[in-house]
């Protein structure tokens, strides 16, 4: 059995292959055949997209994660090279089941649980704070992620919007 792809394949849907008389639609009907079998790749509307950000289509960060909107000094946006500082998922069925019907007892855990993945959320964001680009050249010197010089630190890439904290949930 094959197992599944990574990183995530995106199939970008747009007027040459939405199924509408376009050039490569043939590519979209095989896409479809792997979505039944394997659930991948993803899809994502070009138009949408368009629409929402001033004509920008970029792809999501693994599985499914899209970074927030974010331009830099000239107003473009910036998508490639931004990163997510960390992710915590949040488990909605489990609070379902341990509350068992109960209403306030399952708002009550959901609010410790939200609580709790905030502090997660920021004890991993205050952890990077002060590293240098020392201890990853290839993602913070040489281009992966950034260009800073050597012993500079990352906080300017951990603040204001240019790259995020994610909050996801399972259920």
């Amino acid at each position: 059995e094959i197992g599944e792809a990574f990183p995530k394949l995106v199939y970008l849907l747009d007027e040459h292959n939405c199924l509408e008389g376009g050039k490569y639609d043939y590519i979209t009907k095989l896409a479809a055949k792997c979505t039944a079998r394997r659930l991948v790749p993803d899809y994502q509307s070009a138009k949408i997209m368009r629409m929402n950000y001033e004509g920008n289509t970029f792809p999501p960060m693994g599985c499914r994660s899209h970074l927030s909107p974010w331009k830099d000094e000239e107003g473009n946006y910036k998508w490639y090279g931004r990163f997510n500082q960390g992710v915590i998922s949040l488990n909605l069925p489990q609070i379902g089941i341990i509350a068992d019907g109960g209403m306030e007892l399952f708002w009550d855990m959901l609010n410790q649980r939200l609580e709790l993945c905030k502090e997660a959320l920021l004890t991993r964001h205050n952890m990077l704070l002060g590293t240098s680009s020392d201890v990853s050249p290839i993602h913070w010197q040489h281009g992966a992620i950034a260009r800073l010089e050597k012993e500079e630190n990352i906080d300017k890439l951990l603040k204001d919007g240019y790259s995020t904290l994610s909050l996801g949930y399972v259920g």
